[in-house]
C-alpha cells in the first residue's frame, strides 16, 4: 500500500494509508505489553505521520467542500475558487512531505522485530 501511495500519492491512496496507521497506532498501543519498549518509538512515529496525512486529507476535504459552494452560489465563486485552491495547494504541500515521515517510521527496521505483523511495510 505505501509503495502504491509512493509511487502515485492520489488523494485516495493516501487517506487509505492514514486510516491503516491509524489502526495500526491502536493495536500497537493495545498489544504493547507484548510488543515491548520498541513499539513506544513505532507508536509515536506512526502517530506523526497521521498528523501529516490527516492534515493533508482536511486540506483535501476544505477544497472540495469550496468548489462545491462556488457551484452552488454563483456570487461566492471567485471567493471559493481563491480558498479552494490555497487549500489544495497546503493539500499538495504534505502530499510531497509524507514521504519523509514515513522513512521515520520505516528506519525502525520493523523486519527484525515482532512490527512485521503490519502488511503496509510491503
Amino acid at each position: 500500500m505505501v509503495k502504491r501511495a509512493k509511487v502515485d500519492s492520489s488523494d485516495d491512496d493516501l487517506h487509505l494509508v492514514r486510516r491503516t496507521v491509524k489502526r495500526t497506532v491502536y493495536s500497537t498501543r493495545a498489544f504493547s505489553y507484548v510488543l515491548g519498549p520498541s513499539s513506544e518509538e513505532f507508536t509515536d512515529r506512526l502517530a506523526t505521520l497521521q498528523k501529516i496525512l490527516g492534515r493533508q486529507h482536511d486540506h483535501v476535504i476544505i477544497a472540495a467542500w469550496m468548489g462545491e459552494q462556488g457551484d452552488e452560489h454563483a456570487s461566492l465563486t471567485q471567493l471559493t475558487e481563491q480558498l479552494g485552491a490555497e487549500e489544495r495547494r497546503r493539500a499538495d504541500k504534505y502530499t510531497n512531505d509524507w514521504v519523509r515521515y514515513w522513512r521515520a517510521v520505516r528506519d525502525l527496521h520493523p523486519r527484525e522485530t515482532v512490527l512485521t505483523t503490519y502488511s503496509f511495510f510491503d
